[in-house]
């Protein structure tokens, strides 16, 4: 059997068989090592040595132990996990599991796929140092979560990743009525104390508003995620977290509504230095958080006519009219429960907007025979075809918005009180 061994050089990747020079691959930079191929093939790797240019072994390891296979992520699964991007994705992403974990619950009430995804994320909790209490936002499937400190920050970033958990967590205790998945979170050290918004976090990356700081999106989903988990604290007669939660989200709030909230625009700007951008974000999670009054919610669902492109709405008003333009069904799922919601509780008229994703946005991916997979769209073009050439899954969960919105508020069945008791 040839033998081989890889020499990294300051300018390249020599490749050795049998002592003899197989090739060389131009390359520069520096890393760590790692064996695998890419996806659908196949590799056999046995007897590895890491030795330095000095002559130290870094690393020694003959891959013939069990516990090597989650040393390389490549050992079975040990929890019953809900996958983003099913063949593509092949992680949890706990920012999209916001839609999954309430579509699952409506269609199959599979609740261990829940809770196995939310335990395979706390798993990966970050237990000391300066990042004490941060979760896994992409947790590493087939790999050992004792390995989670050392991997910091690649399985952990997105800072509002962080809410959507805390968001999910009060989701499945309405759902489930279930007290003992509960989280630990650090947000709360992220508000600036000088706006009372989100500001510097561990990576200032906020999905929810193009990682901008001092922005009403991520500061309103986490004011939505402290209510939803004030009843559950309250469940446990944890009386001071269940004030602390109440305490944060009235600062929460009133910051938002003092510094974001732009009359001309009839919206809430995006950040404290992008006041005349808007976004669906920030609109659907100030009306689902109670941050936004009846005539703000009229005023931003007017708006709304401005962001539409196509079959659907761009995610913010100055990101421009491209044919290219990639159509969130996640955000549109949001905006689809916050119209909702301003109709419900207000008779805010929102039909035009909701036809428009019911009738419009979400029907391209059960008619468009060509894309067709049998689950919903990762994104979308504005012309109603998949975004292809935004690496897009055609098997996206966090796309399934409708299953659960049709049913809690068109159909009418809803957890009035938690695990469905009312």
């Amino acid at each position: 059997m040839a033998q081989y061994h890889t020499v990294s050089t300051p300018s390249a990747l020599e490749v050795y068989v049998n002592g003899t020079l197989g090739a060389s691959i131009p390359m520069h930079g520096s890393g760590t090592w790692g064996y695998g191929p890419f996806q659908d093939q196949l590799a056999y790797v046995k007897d590895v040595v890491v030795t330095a240019s000095n002559g130290t072994v870094l690393y020694q390891n003959n891959f013939l132990s069990q516990d090597t296979l989650a040393e390389y992520a490549a050992d079975s699964n040990w929890g019953t996990v809900c996958a983003d991007g099913g063949k593509r994705g092949r992680s949890v992403w706990i920012g999209g599991f916001a839609h999954t974990a309430r579509s699952i619950a409506t269609t199959t009430y599979r609740l261990d796929y829940i809770r196995g995804t939310l335990e395979t994320a706390l798993a990966w909790q970050l237990q000391s140092g300066e990042h004490s209490g941060i979760i896994s936002t992409q947790a590493q499937l087939g790999a050992d979560p004792a390995n989670g400190p050392l991997l910091f920050p690649a399985p952990y970033r997105i800072t509002d990743y962080q809410l959507f958990f805390l968001l999910t967590l009060g989701d499945y205790y309405r759902m489930t009525n279930d007290l003992e998945s509960r989280g630990m979170s650090r947000m709360g050290s992220y508000i600036d104390p000088h706006s009372g918004l989100l500001g510097e976090s561990y990576d200032n990356k906020y999905f929810t508003a193009s990682n901008k700081l001092n922005a009403t999106a991520p500061s309103a989903l986490m004011a939505l995620s402290l209510r939803q988990l004030i009843p559950a604290a309250e469940a446990l007669q944890d009386t001071a977290s269940a004030a602390s939660f109440a305490a944060t989200y009235k600062g929460l709030s009133d910051a938002i509504n003092l510094l974001l909230w732009n009359p001309e625009k009839g919206a809430y700007g995006i950040s404290v230095s992008e006041p005349d951008d808007y976004s669906l974000f920030a609109m659907t999670f100030t009306i689902r958080a109670g941050i936004a009054n009846e005539t703000q919610i009229q005023a931003m669902v007017s708006s709304l006519e401005s962001l539409q492109l196509g079959v659907g709405y761009k995610d913010a008003l100055n990101l421009g009219n491209s044919t290219t333009m990639r159509m969130s069904p996640n955000s549109q799922g949001f905006l689809l429960e916050a119209l909702l919601i301003a109709n419900k509780t207000y008779g805010t008229p929102s039909l035009g907007p909701v036809s428009t994703l019911l009738r419009t946005f979400w029907p391209n991916m059960l008619n468009t025979s060509r894309y067709y997979s049998g689950s919903t769209w990762e994104y979308e073009y504005p012309d109603g075809s998949p975004g292809i050439g935004l690496f897009t899954s055609l098997a996206h969960p966090w796309g399934s918005a409708p299953t659960y919105l049709l049913t809690e508020y068109v159909l009418g069945i809803r957890a009035a009180d938690p695990g469905y008791s009312k």
